[in-house]
């Protein structure tokens, strides 16, 4: 068939907030933060999480230390922002931040492909990073092996998309969107600050 008397339309689709310049006042009070947290806290590594993360450590304390307390009020912001595009009408008073926490990496650290479960968005804030690093965001059918692999690229046929990552950059998406990191290559530290949402239950405070 050669003639192209066909429509193809694409529904339900995976859908990544970016906003830049965020916060750039505060990229050096959080890094100092981070680190006065890293040596009185600790920070932890597994086989799946190949940073140094605050994620186990004290990502339930961090939302209400400076300069974190006020971070997690823009993004809560920035939630709206992304809320209201997909069709919700929330204000700042209806997110919760269930936590916060940061990760330090540097040359030959990852992290592998993974969601966030419990929570309704999650996202990621960029203080410091190396011009090779990015975000790998998946189609989440593809990672659990639903499709061939197609034979050449084309729009309707992508499995991940590779986001560039600079300071001050904020990402949101919803909090089931497999993402990852690929390993750093060069030299350099990366800090990023990950957190989760939820839209708040009565139980939350």
């Amino acid at each position: 068939m050669n003639s192209k008397n066909y429509t193809i339309e694409t529904f339900f689709p995976t859908s990544i907030y970016t906003c830049d310049n965020v916060c750039v006042d505060m990229l050096e009070d959080i890094e100092a933060s981070a680190i006065k947290v890293r040596e009185e806290y600790g920070c932890h590594r597994n086989g799946s999480l190949f940073v140094d993360s605050s994620h186990t450590t004290a990502s339930f304390h961090l939302k209400k230390i400076a300069p974190f307390d006020t971070l997690s009020e823009v993004i809560k912001e920035h939630v709206v922002n992304y809320a209201t595009e997909l069709g919700y009408d929330l204000t700042v008073s209806d997110l919760h931040m269930c936590n916060i926490w940061f990760n330090f990496s540097g040359r030959g650290d990852f992290n592998f492909p993974h969601a966030h479960a419990g929570c309704d968005f999650s996202g990621a804030f960029y203080v410091k990073t190396m011009e090779e690093n990015t975000l790998i965001v998946y189609d989440t059918l593809a990672m659990m092996g639903q499709y061939h692999d197609t034979h050449r690229n084309t729009p309707l046929g992508e499995q991940s998309v590779h986001y560039p990552l600079h300071p001050g950059r904020l990402m949101l998406w919803r909090s089931n969107t497999i993402h990852a990191t690929p390993c750093q290559f060069l030299p350099g530290e990366k800090l990023v600050v990950s957190f989760n949402i939820q839209i708040k239950r009565n139980y939350d405070d």
